[in-house]
């Protein structure tokens, strides 16, 4: 249950921040000026305006603010790649000294007081150091990924190109499900199904590859906790999935779309990491 507990308060924190981001009362017109956004506050002006500005001068170049999105989506993504890799390289370097790891636990098990504390701490980080691991690294992904996500959400949101555009096999880029729904537009529940089903093999397929590569690498060792992490992971997943379907309730259709596309892309580098990982194994 802390696994989910984690996710529900991950979630809350974004929708916090998210609600808390600053004046919301403006919109983005066609020919916004990309400093015009510090007007409403720093996150608007560094992060929203230029997203929303991008938006707005590819959607109008290109026509179509599906296509639109899906390059924002392309271009965000290949920016947080360099960091999901590093990410994983540390994933991996911390896996590789799980045995080492265990060794000080079983240490000082049962040695609660400060002193055994702070020498155990001292002695996990002597390992870090040692192997040149830096567990930090794989926590900076969601505090990259964290404000771009935010930044195209309130740009897409607040973008008037984006409201304006035309429906693409029905369903209009700026309408959101909870909106059509009281229009009698229930179709558009298949988006929802969409960011769902995208998020849940997103997860599937990439913890299978990476429980699949630790398993086949020369340093691995089996840990007696991996079936109770592998439920852990397993709620996670169907957890998290459930929650980004209720939350694609209220998105307009260019954001769920950022998100499916988003998941497909995960994938993709998934694999690619996965071949980029086995080669300096």
């Amino acid at each position: 249950m802390k696994i989910l507990r984690n996710i529900i308060i991950v979630f809350m924190i974004v929708m916090m921040l998210t609600s808390c981001s600053g004046n919301l009362s403006f919109s983005i017109p066609a020919d916004a000026a990309i400093d015009s956004g510090f007007q409403y506050g720093i996150f608007q002006g560094f992060i929203v305006m230029p997203m929303g500005v991008l938006i707005n001068i590819i959607t109008t170049s290109i026509g179509s603010a599906a296509i639109a999105m899906i390059i924002v989506t392309l271009i965000v993504r290949t920016i947080t790649l360099p960091v999901t890799i590093k990410g994983q390289i540390a994933s991996k370097g911390i896996q590789e000294l799980q045995p080492k790891m265990m060794a000080i636990e079983d240490k000082y098990r049962g040695r609660d007081d400060e002193t055994s504390k702070q020498k155990k701490q001292q002695e996990i980080q002597k390992i870090y150091s040692s192997m040149g691991v830096n567990p930090l690294m794989g926590m900076l992904y969601p505090f990259v990924s964290l404000p771009l996500f935010m930044g195209v959400w309130r740009a897409t949101s607040l973008s008037a190109v984006i409201k304006d555009a035309q429906p693409i096999l029905g369903f209009a880029m700026g309408t959101s499900p909870s909106v059509a729904f009281g229009h009698q537009q229930y179709y558009y529940i298949i988006l929802m199904l969409l960011v769902g089903a995208s998020q849940f093999f997103q997860f599937k397929i990439t913890n299978h590859l990476t429980k699949k590569r630790n398993e086949d690498s020369k340093s691995y060792r089996y840990n007696p906790k991996q079936s109770s992490m592998d439920k852990q992971m397993k709620l996670m997943t169907y957890g998290f999935t459930i929650m980004m379907i209720f939350m694609s309730f209220t998105l307009i259709s260019a954001m769920s779309l950022y998100l499916i596309v988003s998941a497909l892309i995960s994938i993709g580098q998934a694999y690619y990491i996965d071949h980029h990982m086995r080669k300096i194994d």
